[in-house]
């Protein structure tokens, strides 16, 4: 089974899987990377619009041009919110409160929904956390992924993960 990991970063979001060789790819996924470009590889912003219809997330937002609209619709750094509860940020829109938790739970499911390799064919899935806010974040990412993902999530501390890559 493949093992997949993603970084889902305030800013940026990167989605990896291992290859067959034992390597590691970085994974573009359609409507939602940016293109690789300038040696930086294919990067999901982590933005999420809101539109009376639909929600839309990473470059979405960005071709369709909601990141440059300054209007409660936009949710960019909402991971701030959901590490530090304190920050957090509600907004009332078209009758519903959406909060930075809710956001990054919808986002974050979009981009499982979105892998190439079905759910149920990856095993582990691996997702990094700030060391700040391990336990409450662990718990966040325990909430929205249980269902889709159930044991095969494994949590790795950003800093571990960093050096890992570094290695």
């Amino acid at each position: 089974m493949p093992i997949y990991s993603i970084d889902f970063g305030t800013t940026n979001t990167v989605i990896a899987r291992q290859t067959e060789d034992g390597g590691a790819e970085i994974v573009a996924l359609p409507e939602l990377s940016l293109p690789a470009a300038s040696g930086l590889p294919p990067l999901i912003p982590s933005l999420v619009y809101i539109t009376p219809d639909r929600l839309l997330s990473g470059a979405m937002v960005r071709s369709e041009g909601y990141d440059q609209q300054p209007t409660k619709r936009l949710f960019r750094d909402f991971k701030r919110g959901i590490v530090n509860p304190k920050t957090a940020q509600s907004r009332f829109i078209d009758g519903r409160e959406w909060r930075d938790h809710e956001v990054g739970q919808a986002f974050l499911r979009r981009l499982i929904a979105s892998l190439p390799t079905p759910i149920a064919l990856i095993d582990p899935l691996v997702l990094t956390a700030p060391v700040a806010a391990l336990e409450f974040y662990l718990a966040w990412v325990s909430q929205t992924l249980e269902r889709e993902v159930g044991e095969k999530l494994h949590i790795v501390d950003e800093s571990t993960a960093a050096a890992l890559g570094y290695a």
